[in-house]
């Protein structure tokens, strides 16, 4: 399963271009799925509404799991080779207070992103391990990029470490 990123800074452009050896322009021969937008030649469907009802991590006054309804801002990436806890696959999901929610990225996890179905809520184990944002609160879609190992260790020795950091 090929996990494409769209590039465009054009939110009401349509993800078009090469996937895994189909080429496919927006517009050009492709056809509609009904409601006037083009659909891309190559593309399927794997899963959607994920983490739906799975818990996100948070408790209510009473003690008792709250749940993942929807978010917005989603972004995926690879698990780094050898992930400990045997993920192939992170998916955060920023579940907002007006969707419910803690205010901040719900992480799901799979060990294959092709089958519908099996994502796992890791929100509980993610949650302590988000960094404070610089408005006190924990990370929201547009607020984290994905880095290499070796990325990371280019700003550190260039900026410090986390610690060293001061928000302003």
């Amino acid at each position: 399963m090929t996990i494409r990123q769209e590039r465009s800074r054009d939110f009401l452009n349509v993800v078009s271009g090469e996937l895994a050896g189909v080429v496919s322009n927006a517009g050009d021969g492709d056809v509609s799925d009904g409601d006037g937008l083009p659909t891309c030649v190559g593309w399927q469907l794997v899963a959607e509404k994920v983490g739906v009802g799975m818990p996100n991590g948070e408790v209510d006054e009473q003690g008792a799991s709250k749940v993942f309804t929807r978010g917005e801002g989603p972004t995926i990436f690879p698990a780094n080779p050898g992930d400990v806890n045997g993920y192939a696959w992170y998916l955060f999901i920023d579940q907002p207070r007006y969707h419910d929610g803690p205010g901040h990225y719900v992480g799901f996890a799979t060990r294959d992103a092709s089958l519908n179905g099996g994502w796992e809520p890791v929100g509980g184990k993610l949650r302590e391990c988000l960094p404070t944002s610089p408005d006190g609160g924990k990370p929201r879609h547009g607020m984290v990029i994905p880095i290499t190992a070796a990325e990371r260790g280019r700003l550190v020795t260039a900026y410090g470490d986390a610690d060293s950091v001061i928000a302003g």
